[in-house]
Formats: structure tokens, C-alpha cells, sequence
């Protein structure tokens, strides 16, 4: 829900935010009773069992029509059998043609954008075709790189350090059970007995401590630790909602209310860092991403994004992003994300040739990442080739059409073109889609420069300096207040 958020689903309406969802729990909604039943799985047997195969398709003609769907499972407490199970498969309704399912008025509008530029694109194809046939252009050269290396800085290993002088190292631990001193304090054994009962309620079996002591407070602390573990859920969604519409700021103070352990775990610094990366702050959306990669390198979801980040903060981070790239070299279990560092690694070091050919790495190997035909077009959109540039955003757009990204990089390959009317829709999606960015504010304040719109473009380069203060944005707001006052 969170992921499709940005787009045209209204969740407040909905009753499905965070807080309808992991709400707090009363005595009125649970029953903590345990079933004297144990459900202890059976002892392994050294006995050997045939194991057979059922080829035919299970049939049973008491399953009720509409039992398949979960409500009336619900209401419906009789246990069903194996065949039972197997016979819902019948009442799956046949899979219908997409077209038919009924779709948003936003989803039928991004087809049709789509299917427009893919046309562009083909008409493009076709004009490119007909002046290379009658040599009315001259070919591009044929690009020769050498092959792609990760020619990072070595590395000295770390070697394993000695034990400091005076480390106790501990002995193997007795897995006897302990034993209540007999000096202790009437008090310190209710205590202990009052733990030993709520840890025995977990128990597929309960110790005899937990009938002797079981009473509303055990009951009640255990309550208060399930609505505690609500409580980190609910706060959890509600950052990653907040992160999800592109809201930095309140992602940044809703997830502030964890305690510091929740706080700096990588799945937290990563919602943190890709709210700041999304609102154009890339120096602290850096310090989120480095801190999360130090503690947990092996979480490598936000990975793009931090390599990304580093590449607009330029040289200064060279050695940041050439430790990153070293790091992620012999991860063979994230490999998409790898191609995608090396790709911005070699970006760096201006060889944008490789560049390319690591992002086509990345993408030959998972086609459905969006973001790896993003950085693609990217790639062409600077060499000025704007019809590859157009052909890889599109792609972009066809796994993704929710990412603003896409369809950034399609205006920006349309206003290279100088088709600024054609730019102005597809940003203009861009920003429906994210409007807390300010280079996006600001692109479109250049559109409409360009089309001569001065009051349009004073509204959205005064929204890019109430985000962010550049000396660019208001040096550009100045030149627009002049023509505004010449055509007066």
C-alpha cells in the first residue's frame, strides 16, 4: 500500500494508514487463555515412508461456491479435509484479459503517455533510418572500450588482532537448569517466579509456575509487550508511508520516536536515507546510507541509491564510492546492485563507456529494476543521443510507471530535443508524483521560461527556493521578474 501511495490511492480515506492497521490492544480484543491441548511436533523416526504423488486433480462437489473466499472461511470453523483443500482450486474464476479489469483514470492517462512515446520512438527509429540509407548524416563512430575491470584500490586486509590484556574469556555455560538461591528475599522470588511465568506462557508446554502464578499482572505485562511491539510496528509504517510520498521531513521525525537501537538499524537508516536522497538533501541522505552499509553491509536494498548519491557529490567522495565499489565487488549474492556501483564508480573516473556497459550489465541481469534503464538513459541523455535515451526510459516506465525518476529523465530527453510542450507533460507527471523535489520545480520553471509562461515559471522556481535555497534558483526568479515586468 505504502509503494503505490504516491500515486493516485487514498489511504487516510481508506481507514488502511499505519494506525488503522497495527492498533493497540485491550482485554476487550484478546484472549490470552492457552489451550490445554500441546502442539509439540512429532520425534524424528529413523522409520522410512514411501512418498506418493496424487496426479489427478482433487474433486469434491460439497464445497459451497463462495467458500473459497476468506469471509466465509472465516465464519466457517468446521476443519476441512486434504481433498477439501485441494478442490478450492475450482472455484478460481478464470484469468480474464487485463484490458478488461477496470483501471484509474491515472493508470488509462500513463498508458497513453506511454504509447505515445514508444510511437515517437518508432517514428524516430524510422527518420534516423532514412537519413543513414541516403547518407544525409554522417554514422556514429563505432565505440571500442576495453573490457569493463573494477580497478579499485587494494585494500590491506585487517589482520585479526590479539586478545587485550586482561580479557576474561568465558567458559562453557552449564545448561542446567538455575536454582533460586535459598538466601534470597521473599520479594526477589515472587520477582523471579513472576518472569519464570511469563516466559512459560510462550512454552508449547507451561511450567508448573505458570499455573501457580498466572494473575492479571502476568496477564497485563504480557498485553503491554505485545502493544509495545504494535507500537514499534506502527511507527515503523507510518515513516516508511511518510518516506513512500516523498514527506522527508515527517519520516524524519516519526521514525526519531524509536529508541536508538530500533533508530540505527539498517532497515531504519535506509528509510532515512532514501527520504533525504528523494528531497535532493544527498549530503545527509549519504550519511544515512554510509551508516546503515557500515553496520550492515550485507543490506544491500538502498545500495543503488547510495552509489547514486555519492556521484553527485562528486570527487569529494571518490574514495567513499571506490571503498563501496571494492566492498561490493565479491558480493555475488547482490550482483544487480554491484553493476550498478561499479557503473557509477566508473562514472566517476569519467569513463563513461564502462559506465554504460555496467549498467547494461546490471540490467541484462534483472530487467524488471527500473532503475538500471533509468541510469542507462541517463548515460545517453549526456551523450546527447536522445532517441536511446527515450528507448531506455521507456523501458524505465514499463516496469515502473509509479517512478518519478522515469519520468523526469523522459521530459529531460524531450527538452534536449528542444519539444518543451512535450516535456511539460511528462514532467508535469514527475512532479504529481514527487512533489517535494526542487530540481524538478526548478526544470519545470526552465520549461515554462522557454514557452514564455513567466507567471507559471515565477510559481515553480519560488516552490524550489521554499525547498531549498540555491543561489541559482533566486539569480533565475530575478531574470523571471524582468520579463514579467516587460511585458507589462
Amino acid at each position: 500500500l505504502c509503494d503505490i501511495a504516491p500515486d493516485n490511492i487514498d489511504l487516510k480515506a481508506a481507514g488502511m494508514l499505519p494506525k488503522d492497521t497495527f492498533k493497540q490492544l485491550d482485554f476487550d480484543d484478546i484472549d490470552l487463555s492457552k489451550s490445554p491441548i500441546s502442539y509439540l511436533p512429532p520425534k524424528p523416526s529413523a522409520d522410512q515412508h514411501d512418498i506418493s504423488f496424487n496426479d489427478n486433480l482433487a474433486t469434491c462437489n460439497e464445497i459451497r461456491n463462495n467458500s473459497w473466499s476468506l469471509p466465509a472461511i472465516r465464519n466457517d470453523y468446521r476443519e476441512l479435509s486434504v481433498n477439501e483443500l485441494k478442490a478450492l482450486v475450482k472455484n478460481i474464476p478464470d484469468t480474464i484479459d487485463e484490458e478488461l479489469i477496470e483501471r484509474s483514470e491515472t493508470e488509462k492517462q500513463k498508458d497513453t503517455m506511454i504509447k505515445d512515446i514508444l510511437e515517437d520512438i518508432k517514428k524516430m527509429k524510422a527518420d534516423e533510418a532514412y537519413k543513414s540509407k541516403h547518407g544525409l548524416h554522417k554514422k556514429p563512430p563505432t565505440r571500442t572500450t576495453q573490457i569493463s575491470k573494477m580497478d579499485v584500490m587494494q585494500m590491506d586486509e585487517e589482520e585479526e588482532e590479539e586478545p587485550m590484556p586482561g580479557f576474561m574469556s568465558y567458559g562453557r555455560l552449564s545448561s542446567a537448569a538455575p536454582r533460586i538461591a535459598s538466601n534470597l528475599t521473599e520479594h526477589k522470588k515472587q520477582e523471579k517466579l513472576y518472569r519464570e511465568s511469563i516466559m512459560s506462557y510462550f512454552l508449547p508446554i507451561p511450567s508448573r509456575e505458570f499455573y501457580q502464578f498466572k494473575n492479571q499482572r502476568t496477564e497485563e505485562a504480557i498485553l503491554a509487550g505485545m502493544n509495545a511491539v504494535l507500537k514499534v510496528l506502527r511507527i515503523l509504517a507510518n515513516g516508511y508511508y511518510c518516506q513512500s510520498i516523498y514527506r522527508c521531513k515527517e519520516a524524519a521525525l516519526t521514525l526519531q520516536k524509536l529508541d536508538d537501537k530500533q533508530y540505527s538499524s539498517a532497515r531504519v537508516l535506509n528509510i532515512l536515507g532514501n527520504a533525504y536522497y528523494h528531497a535532493g538533501d544527498y549530503e545527509s541522505s549519504r550519511y544515512f546510507f554510509r551508516h546503515a552499509f557500515s553496520i550492515a553491509p550485507w543490506y544491500c536494498e538502498s545500495v543503488p541509491l547510495y552509489s547514486t548519491c555519492l556521484w553527485y557529490l562528486g570527487s569529494q567522495k571518490e574514495r567513499e564510492l571506490n571503498v563501496l565499489t571494492f566492498v561490493m565487488k565479491n558480493n555475488r549474492s547482490h550482483l544487480f546492485e554491484a553493476y550498478i556501483v561499479a557503473g557509477n564508480w566508473n562514472k566517476l573516473a569519467g569513463k563513461s563507456n564502462e559506465a554504460l556497459q555496467w549498467f547494461q550489465k546490471a540490467v541484462d541481469l534483472d530487467a524488471s529494476q527500473f532503475y538500471g534503464h533509468t541510469l542507462l538513459g541517463y548515460e545517453e541523455w549526456e551523450k546527447q543521443s536522445f532517441l536511446q535515451a527515450k528507448e531506455h526510459f521507456a523501458k524505465s516506465l514499463i516496469a515502473n510507471k509509479r517512478s518519478y525518476m522515469a519520468w523526469y529523465g523522459m521530459a529531460s530527453a524531450y527538452i534536449g530535443m528542444e519539444q518543451f510542450q512535450q516535456a511539460a507533460s511528462y514532467l508535469a507527471e514527475a512532479i504529481r508524483l514527487n512533489p517535494h523535489n526542487p530540481t524538478m520545480a526548478s526544470t519545470m520553471a526552465d520549461i515554462m521560461f522557454e514557452l514564455k509562461d513567466y507567471q507559471a515559471a515565477r510559481f515553480y522556481i519560488e516552490t524550489a527556493i521554499s525547498m531549498h535555497k540555491d543561489k541559482e534558483y533566486i539569480k533565475f526568479l530575478s531574470e523571471i521578474e524582468e520579463k514579467i515586468l516587460e511585458e507589462q
